[in-house]
Order: structure tokens, then C-alpha cells, then sequence
């Protein structure tokens, strides 16, 4: 099975030539897919991912149409919030136990930001010395007060 096909739905290995990527998950990340368009174009009156204008093969300028799906739930109509926020908590557990396919570490959304707020609060963040000098070129007050180093 090919990852990536052509306009006619022939595999191929140019990623030039690709119009489209096989699902994820099969039928089932298809079908997924598939929720995500009717969710996001049918559902909005949007343009399903099909019918948009390519990434890169377009211009810069042109505006692609690219429709968005927002949704709030109330968990109590659904479940006890604890229990529910439990279970959340016990699924990632699990999760990021599971045995490494590779020498990344298992993470689950949100997992990749704790690191780095982590790593930013104590380190503080990174910044290229010609921005930085650009930056204190702008604003030369706070030189004093931001801590940094040389």
C-alpha cells in the first residue's frame, strides 16, 4: 500500500506528483476524514478539503477558504466531571507507558508544551543575538531588567 497518489488515485513516490495521502487508520482514519470535513466545510457552508486551492502550488495571495469547527461540551450531561477527568488521566498514563517504537519519548497532546514551558521558565527562552540586539535597539530601557546571556 502506497502513502501518497496522483489526481487519478495512482501511487506514487514524487511527492511533487501527489495530490492526496492515504488515510491514516484505513477506513476508519477515513472516516475520520471524513468527520472533520463535514464538520468543518459541510456543516459551515466551507469548501470540503478536496475542492481547495493547493498549498504550494497556488499563489501566496490566494485565498484558500479554509473553514473551521469549534465545539463546547458540557461533561456533566455526559459523566461525573471527576470520573471523567480520572479516566482522562488514566488513558494518558497508559499512553506514555507503552512501549517505544523508536527513541522518542510517548507523549500525549499537551505533553510536548509542559516540556518546554518547563525548559523556558528555567532557562528562559531562546532568542537568536542579532534579534535580541535588534529588539534592545528598539527598546533599550529594558536592557536592565531582562535577564540574558552574553
Amino acid at each position: 500500500m502506497g502513502w501518497a497518489y496522483d489526481e487519478h488515485g495512482k501511487i506514487v513516490t514524487d511527492a511533487h506528483a501527489a495530490t492526496s495521502l492515504h488515510p491514516a487508520g484505513d477506513y476508519k482514519g477515513f472516516g475520520l476524514g471524513m468527520m472533520v470535513d463535514i464538520l468543518c466545510a459541510v456543516l459551515t457552508g466551507g469548501i470540503i478539503s478536496k475542492d481547495l486551492l493547493p498549498m504550494f502550488s497556488s499563489p501566496i495571495s490566494a485565498q484558500r477558504k479554509i473553514s473551521h469547527f469549534f465545539m463546547a461540551m458540557d461533561i456533566s450531561k455526559f459523566t461525573e466531571v471527576v470520573k471523567f477527568k480520572n479516566q482522562m488521566q488514566s488513558m494518558a498514563d497508559r499512553i506514555r507507558v507503552l512501549p517505544q517504537l523508536a527513541d522518542d519519548e510517548i507523549m500525549v497532546a499537551g505533553d510536548p508544551e509542559k516540556k518546554q514551558f518547563e525548559i523556558r521558565t528555567t532557562k528562559g527562552i531562546p532568542i537568536e543575538k542579532v534579534i535580541w540586539d535588534d529588539f534592545l535597539s528598539l527598546t533599550p530601557d529594558f536592557d536592565h531588567v531582562i535577564k540574558r546571556d552574553a
